[in-house]
């Protein structure tokens, strides 16, 4: 038996010094190359928030509390229709499906979202997201949830603009906070801290994929139904980013959310969120 072992050991030690030295790498870009005209991506996103505690103020001071727990799947597909460099200008976006269900205090419903299959247009003016229904004809229901169309960007903000070796970190500032979610999620007042990580490079869809783990403590505001909501956040976040695009194929998250709702009947929410987000995607 020793003999065995000590062969072995000794074969495993002759194979490594055998072995070429592994060529230094001089880290990963994160950020990708230009995009071009004509990508299409389809994103499927499913969210739950489960046992929730939901706080609702009447007008006349009365106080209710409920417990909900809700999950929504959507998947929609973006077409870039101009970019400049990195930076899409315009796009389509289309609803492919959404779903969406609640359950409070152990009753469960199904909620109707009517937007499937309805194209909307994205154009970015003067730094800002103009989103209006492509058809100029569209019913009160499809104009409102324009308001909650997520035109799709590439989030470079979140990465450092230099390369970057495995089990290397950095923070991400303020501005690039901003910029990030207030492209992504079109939030206003971002505030918060954020802490990046390349954990590894693996291969996922086919191909290599930087996996970047975040740490992020996020508040900020977001219009939604023609009312402004404030938002915090605590999460923990998981993306396999294309180094050959620059594109986040996925991401998963995990956290704790809270929101509130002004106005005549003021509601306060806060839950367990769980979100994983796949993207497909196809060149012309």
């Amino acid at each position: 038996m020793f003999a065995r072992t000590a062969g072995l050991a000794l074969l495993l030690c002759t194979a490594a010094f055998a072995r070429p030295p592994l060529p230094e790498t001089k880290g990963h870009d994160l950020r990708g190359p230009a995009l071009k005209k004509g990508l299409v991506l389809t994103i499927k996103t499913t969210t739950s928030l489960k046992d929730s505690e939901v706080e609702l103020t009447g007008p006349d001071g009365s106080v209710t509390k409920t417990k909900t727990s809700n999950s929504q799947t959507t998947e929609y597909k973006c077409e870039v229709l101009a970019v400049e460099g990195r930076a899409v200008t315009k796009q389509r976006v289309t609803f492919i499906k959404m779903k969406s269900s609640i359950s409070v205090d152990g009753k469960e419903m199904d909620v109707p979202i009517p937007a499937e299959e309805t194209p909307y247009l994205c154009e970015k003016v003067k730094g800002e997201w103009k989103v209006k229904p492509e058809k100029g004809e569209a019913g009160e229901t499809v104009k409102t949830m324009a308001g909650a169309v997520p035109p799709w960007t590439t989030e470079d903000e979140l990465y450092p603009a230099r390369r970057v070796k495995v089990g290397e970190s950095w923070e991400v500032g303020a501005k690039a906070l901003q910029a990030a979610f207030g492209e992504s999620a079109r939030m206003t007042d971002v505030t918060g801290k954020m802490k990046g990580k390349l954990r590894a490079v693996e291969k996922y869809q086919g191909e290599l994929c930087a996996i970047v783990e975040f740490d992020a403590r996020i508040k900020g505001k977001v219009k939604t139904a023609g009312q402004t909501a404030a938002l915090a956040s605590t999460s923990k976040l998981t993306v396999y980013r294309s180094l050959a695009s620059g594109i986040t194929l996925k991401s998963i998250s995990n956290g704790d959310m809270a929101s509130s709702f002004g106005g005549p009947a003021a509601i306060k929410v806060k839950g367990k969120e769980k979100r994983e987000s796949v993207t497909t995607v196809k060149r012309r």
